[in-house]
């Protein structure tokens, strides 16, 4: 819980996956703070929804959740 590791690999990596998703990122060193993003894929491997900030609910994102599990 001190230090939390979400996202790891070379810069350009994550670069390349977070600009996907809309993500900012600043870097200070090491350190990093970015804005918030939460992404449902589903089973195929195509982004579904977005969500941007943390201001969605619970059934907001089980209802994405059900209709990736319906996608074939």
């Amino acid at each position: 819980p001190a230090r939390w590791t979400f996202l790891t690999g070379e810069i350009i990596e994550i670069d390349a996956i977070t600009e996907q998703f809309g993500m900012i990122l600043a870097r200070d060193g090491e350190e990093f703070s970015h804005n918030v993003r939460t992404v449902v894929v589903d089973a195929t491997g195509k982004i579904r929804k977005i969500f941007v900030g943390n201001e969605w609910t619970v059934d907001e994102f089980v209802e994405e959740m059900v209709l990736a599990a319906k996608t074939e």
